[in-house]
């Protein structure tokens, strides 16, 4: 396993979020975020990845608020908010925890 290593801040971004609400980097400024892509009609690497992540956010219990998990898109035109939150809804995400 390779050790974490410090890299460049990434740059600013402004999506909508599974509510439809805006959501920027700045949002998560001095939180810990795990940040993947994704895309809802994926149905091999995709729905793995979902369910380790969802795995590792119960795992975390109590302290599932420090971290904040968000899977970005990648066909934004098929995955507008109402099927992201579907597709969270099904895999059993739990959508309670907020940036701010």
């Amino acid at each position: 396993m390779r050790a974490c290593q410090r890299s460049d801040p990434a740059p600013e971004f402004k999506l909508t979020d599974q509510d439809g609400k805006p959501f920027a980097l700045r949002d998560l400024r001095g939180k810990v975020a795990v940040v993947t892509f994704i895309f809802t009609t994926c149905s091999d690497t995709c729905p793995l990845l979902t369910a380790k992540l969802i795995g590792v956010q119960k795992r975390l219990g109590a302290d599932q608020s420090k971290v904040f998990f968000t899977a970005i898109t990648v066909d934004p035109l098929n995955d507008t908010p109402p099927v992201l939150k579907k597709y969270a809804q099904a895999h059993s995400a739990d959508l309670s925890a907020s940036p701010s």
